[in-house]
């Protein structure tokens, strides 16, 4: 990012700055549900964020998703709660799931090729234990994306989200994740920064 300035809201740091003349917010929302939920209702009611997109790590899950693979998640569910809170309470879903915006997919996956790793499109479970989910349809395992895309339903704002993977059933523990957090965290940013590109020649 270049030219940028720095606040502080909620106990979170957000920089403001350009990739390639288009204006972003950056912010580490830091670990969980909740954190992800705090730091995607700033973005959109005091920087009135057009889109919203997490980059980050996440557990492989897919039997074909190796480590330093990229999933472009396309929908989002939890495994950590009853699921009928969000069909019976608000915001009223059909289903306990939320899904990525149409037109941010199409751009991920214009640009997906584009980079060295494999990129993957598909399910995220989001929960902030890890549990065994050999039913599961989600090719990977993280703590955030469902609550930033609940929160990006509720506002009406185009969400995504770009998970690299840092450790998987075979190879896993914190050991593990901290050895490959830089360059999974960086092969997640690349796809990202591919798409602002590409976003930004789209509107």
């Amino acid at each position: 990012m270049k030219n940028i300035q720095t606040t502080k809201t909620a106990m979170l740091t957000f920089d403001e700055g350009t990739i390639d003349r288009v204006p972003i917010v950056a912010v580490y929302s830091g670990v969980g549900k909740v954190n992800a939920a705090i730091a995607a209702q700033i973005l959109i009611s005091q920087y009135e964020a057009e889109y919203v997109i997490i980059s980050g790590i996440a557990g492989g899950m897919g039997k074909d998703v190796a480590i330093f693979d990229t999933v472009v998640c396309t929908e989002f569910v939890c495994h950590d709660t009853n699921n009928e809170i969000y069909t019976e309470y608000h915001p009223w879903l059909q289903e306990p799931k939320f899904y990525a915006d149409k037109e941010l997919l199409l751009c991920a996956r214009a640009v997906a090729g584009n980079g060295p790793q494999r990129v993957h499109f598909g399910q995220s479970t989001t929960g902030e234990i890890f549990i065994n989910l050999e039913n599961s349809d989600a090719l990977c395992i993280e703590m955030e994306n469902i609550a930033a895309a609940h929160v990006c339903y509720v506002n009406d704002i185009p969400f995504i989200a770009i998970r690299s993977i840092s450790d998987n059933n075979k190879e896993n523990g914190q050991e593990v994740i901290d050895k490959n957090f830089d360059r999974a965290s960086y092969q997640s940013f690349l796809i990202v920064k591919e798409m602002i590109k590409k976003l930004n020649k789209m509107t």
